[in-house]
């Protein structure tokens, strides 16, 4: 994960760094999904008390907005409350025709 981080947060890639950043993505993913489907089912999971509190706090909020009618329409964004290791994987590849380099840098 250092190494795929450590490729992620280079500023300035070149064709050699954006194939081993697409190695490294493949690698991290597989390895994410392993930790899921392996570690992770061994363990019982519970929450804490502050987000079992939390939850309820929140699904009561979300009644009382949803018993009070409005005309207005609510945003909505993605979700992002899951860990959604499949988006890992995404290619740089678009980001290597983007941004990779043909030659030596020049001014």
């Amino acid at each position: 994960m250092a190494h795929w981080h450590a490729m992620v947060t280079m500023c300035l890639h070149n064709d050699v760094t954006l194939a081993i950043l697409d190695a490294t993505t493949v690698t991290l993913g597989q390895k994410l999904r392993t930790f899921r489907d392996v570690t992770c089912s061994t363990f019982a999971m519970k929450k804490l008390r502050q987000e079992y509190n939390a939850q309820i706090h929140c699904d009561a909020k979300k009644a009382a907005a949803a018993s009070t009618p409005t005309n207005q329409a609510t945003p909505q964004g993605p979700n992002m409350t899951e860990t959604q290791p499949q988006a890992v994987e995404q290619p740089t590849s678009l980001a290597g025709r983007l941004h990779a380099t043909s030659g030596p840098f020049t001014w």
